[in-house]
């Protein structure tokens, strides 16, 4: 039997849209605006409902068939499905601390939920994989992932730039923020995985091609190292599409998911950049923000903020920014 393959999991469902925010078909090559998420589907997001014993179930599936956690057929990573009950040991409704979020993860493992003992707080990128950002309120599929709330939910990874802020992930729109860790959220956690160094900051694995690329071998993205002028977001559109470096042209602006899987969340020397791979040469901090290719609400953009390391911000098409 084949061993399963980890695969970086598309943004969502994306549509096109023109100008105006009005849907459209996808565009044509030569066109201004090929080049948005909607033209690319990189794998598409995939998920299998679970029981408690961990057998396939059908995808009409509820609760009350059993239905208890979700497996991304992705990432291979396995996530408990909340319970409507209040008496459950994973209520929808329950919020804790960042203290107490970590004592809910021991509770479901010294309770082996599921029959297991190794479920944990996601770290950031493992917990953005599973937002759809053609969704809000909430930015997931609640067919996949029901009782889901629209609200902030704990990561495991801190905030290096202002301790002791922690980060995680708004569910309302999925952006990715940091909160107080007094605060109270909640929590989806989170087992498994077909890749162990995935989102993990302290396990960074670059190659420098030397031919003006880096590969990212934990998602197999390869991206461009060296940087851009500023410009608004159709400009970036065909300039990815146009570039020809390394003997590859099928360069495209990243998705959000992509864009935020090569932030430094050590925070190293003051920087969210991987500055061993990505030099950021002619830049000082603070940087500020760059392009995805991804839409917020049919006019807007989403786009990664480098100066605080924020993901959750959104700019105007017609904005100059960065492109990476």
């Amino acid at each position: 039997m084949n061993k399963p393959v980890f695969r970086f999991p598309d943004a969502g469902d994306i549509r096109c849209y023109d100008r105006h925010g009005k849907e459209i078909m996808l565009p044509p090559v030569e066109d201004e605006l090929y080049g948005q998420n909607g033209c690319f589907i990189v794998n598409p997001m995939s998920f299998t409902k679970l029981d408690s014993e961990s057998r396939e179930l059908s995808d009409i599936s509820t609760w009350q068939d059993g239905y208890r956690m979700v497996r991304d057929n992705n990432t291979g990573l396995v996530w408990e499905i909340k319970s409507p009950h209040k008496e459950d040991i994973n209520f929808c409704d329950d919020k804790y601390s960042w203290d107490d979020a970590n004592k809910y993860v021991k509770r479901l493992n010294d309770n082996k939920y599921c029959g297991f003992s190794d479920w944990r707080l996601p770290n950031k990128d493992e917990l953005r994989s599973i937002i759809d950002y053609a969704r809000v309120n909430p930015a997931v599929d609640t067919f996949y992932f029901p009782h889901c709330q629209v609200a902030f939910y704990w990561t495991s990874i801190l905030y290096k730039m202002q301790p002791p802020f922690v980060w995680g992930i708004f569910f309302g729109l999925g952006s990715g923020i940091p909160y107080t860790p007094s605060s109270l959220q909640c929590v989806r956690a989170v087992r498994g995985g077909y890749s162990l160094d995935f989102g993990n900051p302290q396990k960074e694995a670059f190659r420098d091609n030397n031919d003006g690329t880096i590969t990212d071998l934990r998602t197999g993205l390869m991206w461009q190292k060296g940087e851009n002028e500023r410009m608004d977001w159709y400009q970036a559109l065909k300039y990815c599409k146009d570039m020809n470096l390394a003997g590859y042209t099928d360069w495209r602006l990243p998705n959000i998911k992509e864009l935020n899987s090569i932030l430094d969340l050590t925070y190293k020397d003051g920087w969210w950049y991987h500055k061993g791979y990505f030099p950021a040469k002619g830049l000082e901090p603070p940087l500020l923000h760059y392009f995805s290719s991804t839409p917020y609400e049919r006019i807007y953009v989403w786009v990664t903020n480098f100066c605080f390391g924020y993901d959750g911000y959104y700019a105007s098409k017609n904005a100059t920014q960065k492109n990476i």
